[in-house]
């Protein structure tokens, strides 16, 4: 590195800021003077930054003393070409004192002496030194040549020799810092009645200027104490019919987040657009500032296109996008600031820019759709949800609201997205729900979800009343049996007689597959046990079988117990299905649904691999139904002769094939099989199929639940609350279609019916006709009757007559008040 030539002179230049005139720059011009005097400083221009000098070191040594001022001179001709580059408008204060110093410490080396400069206590109060021009001699002894090794001064610089240098460089940083701040601080301080004066001709001006009022009119009321300090006023050029674009500057009294988010909530409804976040300024434990933020127009969406490097994270232009410019910055800064030169800091902390500069239509309906739904309707669909609403039920409910508060103003309404959302964005706020509380739509989130609503379910009921199994294949298996699942097992005679099965699927994300168990009640079908499976293999069922009689109470079954389980069930033709239930249950008696069996045999006609030709479908089919309803055996073995000596049958091989199969299985399906069983005149599970279209229906509102997790909650809530419902109103004689009832008899078929009480066996009555001339035994305590309709337990008139005659109950009829009987 090159060092100075000792015949180089120093042209030390002063730059002032041009704001105010510095107090150094007295010292600064003195100095200045003082060397342009010296004769032999004529050569060389050499510009001093402030970071370029140091304070002298205090030493003793005279070598030290030269080594140290060698290094102090090597640093100034190294910053010469960094000075020269610097911009003269930044602004550069020399120290004067510095520069003095390093000038004497060449005059007192020369002689040999150790001499100290002066160390002001000031460098503002300080008078200056004489400079002396610098001897030739004894720069030559100062100044390295152009071999000098820096590396010699080192140590002259440690901060562990040094200690006492680095301390009086703090000590005159801090006090040029103070007094800088002080110089800020009381150029800008002013007594509170001159703000008070300020603030109120900003409210005077904000009131009396024309622009500002015109702003005032332009702009909706959302605040009553704001002042406008700045406004500009241009034409619209894309929608004259909106008004002219604007800018306005606003103060307002906001000194929270919360306050300025709740006035952009108010500027939002007033002006019919939305805003959304462009930046946002971190203003954690920040000395100045409470809130900076930048909002842009929802028709800005923001997209971002590929770069000719290669395609980048893009978003698509949607519909809404017009590249609007309107924007809205609030700047709420601290009260508490050391110094601020804002005189109405105080008063209105809060600084609003808005431009005003919409290139799209805003009052129109296709723009008012597109805004978003405030937090006042958000909380509303909380609501209903909570309450048990699907979304599409929600949406409803919302819309009739608002017809019935805005009357003739619903179109206007429905038009604006803020007051009415889309399915849409209703669908999503759904599922946000419901991620919330169900866990995750699929994954093995949902088998913890579910354990865990399994062990929360149990504890709140205060017994196992849910299981959750997970097999090998990672099939999923729940069963379930509520409360009133349990008493339905202990309380009701039927539910040991005849059990229902039946599945469907289609109702969550995941297709799962549920079976209820159901009995038939005066009040409908009524659940015994629920099975949710992911898999109807004959395996998967078996095991959801066996879990569902690990939870059923120690009654169940009406008293037989889990073990034993009923006497008979009833399902469609599925060999799984019917598999699982009698390796569960080896003694009970399995029985085809008579409806399903037809409506079967009715699709194999139609299908049309069989050949069977369109005229011949009809006949074919009764073939099979006069089989199915033979009134007893005799006449079921005569039909059945008949029809396999049915010319149409034999014509078709495949059909006639498929009827022997099932007349092998007539004890399944035909009725005079069934005439010695406690059916109560059940031939089919239609009471199951009901209850699938119950579930859809009413407990999920025709829509998929959003994953087993929210299936599961909604069989174990809302289903079981329905079902009491029902039963609540079949108590208080409440029930629709009481005269379309099987379990209603009309009074008048009474009339000629005399009962009377027979003396053994016990709770045996007999009922006359006395226009027939006929009677019959009615035993209560199975309830049948020995007509042809109560022998199989179906409630008939004589059950009926007894009942009202002898005032007592039966869970086969309706409750006695209904019936007119004593009370």
């Amino acid at each position: 590195m090159k060092s100075l030539n000792p015949c180089q002179t120093f042209h030390v230049v002063t730059i002032n800021k041009p704001t105010k005139p510095s107090p150094l720059s007295d010292i600064s011009n003195h100095v200045v003077k003082s060397v342009s005097s010296s004769s032999n400083l004529h050569q060389q221009n050499v510009s001093l930054s402030y970071s370029c000098i140091q304070p002298f070191q205090k030493v003793g040594d005279t070598t030290k003393n030269q080594k140290a001022c060698t290094h102090s001179k090597n640093r100034l001709s190294l910053s010469n070409n960094h000075a020269r580059d610097r911009n003269p408008s930044d602004g550069v204060i020399v120290r004067a004192r510095d520069i003095a110093a390093n000038l004497l410490c060449s005059s007192d080396s020369s002689s040999g002496k150790t001499s100290d400069p002066p160390r002001p206590s000031s460098p503002l109060t300080h008078p200056i030194p004489e400079v002396i021009p610098p001897d030739k001699t004894h720069d030559a002894d100062c100044l390295s040549s152009d071999d000098t090794d820096l590396s010699d001064l080192s140590d002259a610089f440690e901060p562990e020799k040094n200690s006492h240098l680095e301390n009086s460089r703090q000590h005159t940083a801090e006090q040029i810092k103070t007094t800088k701040r002080n110089r800020k601080v009381a150029g800008c301080r002013k007594s509170s009645d001159d703000i008070a004066t300020i603030v109120e001709k900003a409210r005077e001006r904000s009131l009396s200027d024309p622009l500002f009022q015109k702003i005032h009119e332009k702009m909706p009321s959302l605040m009553a104490d704001y002042v406008i300090t700045e406004a500009e006023l241009s034409e619209n050029p894309v929608n004259p019919e909106d008004g002219e674009y604007w800018t306005a500057t606003l103060r307002v009294n906001i000194d929270n987040k919360s306050d300025a988010l709740e006035w952009l909530s108010n500027y939002e409804n007033a002006s019919s657009c939305d805003f959304r976040v462009t930046k946002c300024k971190k203003t954690n434990n920040s000395k100045r500032l409470v809130l900076k933020r930048e909002y842009h127009c929802h028709h800005d969406t923001k997209p971002k296109e590929k770069s000719n490097n290669g395609p980048k994270k893009s978003k698509n232009w949607i519909s809404k996008h017009t590249n609007c410019r309107s924007i809205i910055r609030f700047t709420i800064k601290q009260k508490s600031m050391a110094w601020s030169s804002d005189y109405l800091l105080k008063e209105y902390p809060c600084e609003i820019f808005i431009r005003h500069h919409h290139n799209h239509p805003v009052k129109c309906a296709d723009a008012q759709r597109l805004r978003r739904p405030n937090q006042e309707v958000k909380e509303k669909f909380l609501k209903l949800f909570a309450q048990g609403h699907s979304p599409i039920s929600a949406i409803e409910t919302h819309k009739f609201d608002l017809m019935m508060e805005h009357g003739d103003n619903f179109n206007f309404i429905l038009a604006d997205g803020s007051r009415c959302p889309s399915n849409f964005w209703v669908y999503k706020l759904y599922k946000k729900v419901c991620v919330g509380h169900y866990g995750p739509q699929s994954g093995e989130g949902i088998i913890k979800t579910l354990r865990d609503y399994a062990l929360k379910y149990n504890k709140e009921m205060g017994s196992e009343c849910m299981k959750v199994e997970i097999l090998n294949d990672n099939d999923l298996v729940v069963a379930l049996c509520t409360p009133l699942m349990q008493r339905t097992h202990e309380l009701l005679p039927s539910s040991g007689e005849m059990i229902y099965v039946d599945s469907s699927g289609n109702m969550d994300a995941l297709n799962c597959r549920v079976f209820p168990v159901m009995t038939h009640s005066v009040a409908g079908a009524l659940p015994l046990g629920i099975m949710i499976v992911s898999s109807e293999s004959e395996e998967v069922l078996a095991v959801a079988v066996n879990i569902l009689k690990s939870i059923l109470p120690p009654k169940a079954f009406y008293g037989r117990g889990a073990a034993v389980g009923p006497k008979i069930a009833m399902t469609d033709d599925c060999p799984n299905e019917r598999n699982a239930i009698r390796s569960a249950f080896p003694g009970i008696i399995l029985l085809l649904c008579l409806f399903h069996v037809l409506q079967a045999f009715w699709r194999y006609l139609w299908n049309r691999e069989h050949n069977v030709a369109l005229k011949n479908r009809p006949e074919l089919f009764y073939v099979l139904r006069d089989l199915a309803y033979a009134p007893d055996e005799n006449t079921f073995n005569q039909r059945k002769e008949e029809a396999l000596e049915n010319p149409m049958l034999l014509s078709h091989t495949l059909v006639l094939n498929h009827i022997e199969k099932f007349l092998g299985r007539s004890k399944e399906w035909a009725l005079f099989q069934r005439l010695d069983l406690l059916t109560r005149g059940n031939n089919t599970n239609n009471c199951s199929e009901a209850t699938m279209k119950l579930i859809k229906d009413k407990v999920l509102g025709r829509t998929k639940a959003f994953n087993p997790v929210q299936l599961v909650d909604f069989l174990v809530t809302r289903f079981p609350a329905y079902i009491e419902m029902r039963i609540s109103d079949v108590l208080n004689n409440r029930s629709m279609n009481t005269f379309k009832l099987r379990y209603f008899i009309r009074p008048e078929k009474l009339e000629n019916l005399i009962s009377e009480k027979l003396p053994s066996p016990p709770d045996c009555y007999k009922v006359s006709n006395t226009s027939k001339t006929t009677s019959y035994i009615v035993m209560m305590s199975e309830e049948i009757c020995s007509c042809p309709e109560g022998k199989s337990g179906k409630p008939c008139k004589h059950l009926c007559k007894v009942v009202k005659d002898f005032n007592l109950s039966s869970s086969q009829l309706l409750p006695r008040e209904q019936l007119g009987g004593k009370n």
